[in-house]
């Protein structure tokens, strides 16, 4: 693993991994932050912006009860570029309201939510629950706690119901009953197009959770949440071993593990496991001189600027001579709050050397502005 100085002008760090053909790659991830100019290109900062090594969580940092408060960025390959919002809502005109639109467009792409002040659920005995009416906010914390899902402890005391989509949200619920019902947190974002409502708050059984609302959010998506974890599957590159392997000799994996594999038919992984942006922002690789603009999610409600337009130049060596791969960006994460821009690019060359990387005899790494 190679990484920079502490002077250099881009953190970055070397990663093998595997493409999606399977083949070795090493990847370079490079990483730059930039300030928000309204109305003008954002600008890059003196101070680097190191690479996040691992995923942090907001809740005690534990994914069981708390939303990604930035991911990591060690993914030797995305096949899309990950747009992310990390901030607040904020009512029009910075007056309270009761409910107001926030939207983030980069380029083409635009993700819209609907956001309401804190509303809560009672239970009605007669039939459908009663939803309260919504208090004015200013500005609510953009969350993946305040969208729609969680886990309804009461249909089941032995086996608590998560909604697959969002199970840290709030909101589902399996059976109406005045335990589960009554006072229930309503989520704060949602859909404008699939709002949930009365009508549609209790589900009648796990089974058909697919019916209820997509989590609204414009932060990182959780990576055991639908649609994000059905894309985990065997890497490629795990997949010829048909010869006994080392683990079966040493008892740690049974010796029929390969066949029974086999017989399983075992999905190969879908790369888009590695993109953690909320749904709608996972984007066909940006070129990083995209116009974005933000509503609401900033105190003056209107937020427009443009992205550096900037891509580092990567040169890779293992031993064969310097190669200049193409360069993508994998990763737009806007902070809303600090006002600045991380950007983080991969370039990647493929080995195509021997296993045991005899053949690589030096790993150099330069990286800079074109």
């Amino acid at each position: 693993m190679a990484a920079s100085k502490p002077d250099d002008i881009y953190a970055f760090v070397m990663l093998p991994g595997s493409d999606p053909d399977g083949k070795t790659i090493f990847s370079v991830l490079a990483k730059r932050r930039f300030k928000i100019e309204p109305k003008a290109v954002c600008k890059p900062v003196p101070e680097q912006s190191p690479l996040t090594q691992a995923t942090r969580y907001y809740e005690k940092n534990d994914p069981m009860i708390g939303s990604i408060e930035i991911e990591t960025d060690l993914y030797p390959y995305k096949p899309l570029t990950d747009v992310v919002f990390t901030g607040k809502v904020y009512a029009p005109a910075g007056k309270p309201a009761t409910q107001c639109i926030a939207s983030l467009r980069v380029g083409n792409h635009q993700k819209t939510i609907a956001a309401f002040g804190e509303r809560r659920c009672a239970f009605n005995s007669a039939g459908i629950p009663i939803f309260t009416n919504p208090a004015p906010f200013q500005s609510i914390d953009l969350r993946y706690e305040r969208a729609y899902g969680g886990v309804d402890i009461h249909a089941d005391p032995k086996v608590p119901m998560a909604y697959a989509r969002n199970f840290i949200g709030t909101g589902f619920v399996v059976r109406n009953t005045k335990e589960a019902v009554d006072g229930l947190a309503l989520p704060n974002f949602e859909d404008p197009q699939d709002l949930l409502t009365p009508q549609r708050l209790i589900t009648g059984s796990i089974e058909k959770w697919h019916k209820q609302p997509m989590p609204a959010g414009l932060s990182w998506f959780g990576l055991g949440w639908y649609p994000r974890a059905s894309f985990a599957g065997v890497l490629p590159a795990y997949m010829p071993m048909y010869e006994e392997l080392h683990e079966m000799t040493l008892g740690v994996v049974q010796k029929d593990q390969v066949e029974a594999q086999k017989k399983l038919k075992l999905p190969m992984l879908d790369f888009r496991l590695f993109n953690g942006a909320s749904v709608g922002l996972a984007v066909p690789y940006l070129k990083g001189d995209e116009p974005i603009q933000l509503r609401n999610l900033e105190p003056s409600g209107e937020l427009s600027f443009n992205l550096p337009g900037m891509t580092p130049v990567i040169s890779i060596d293992w031993g064969k001579g310097p190669e200049k791969p193409p360069v993508v960006l994998h990763t737009v994460a806007i902070f809303g709050e600090q006002m600045v821009v991380d950007l983080v690019w991969r370039g990647a060359v493929i080995y195509d050397g021997r296993p045991d990387f005899v053949d690589m005899t030096r790993m150099d790494v330069i990286v800079g502005d074109a």
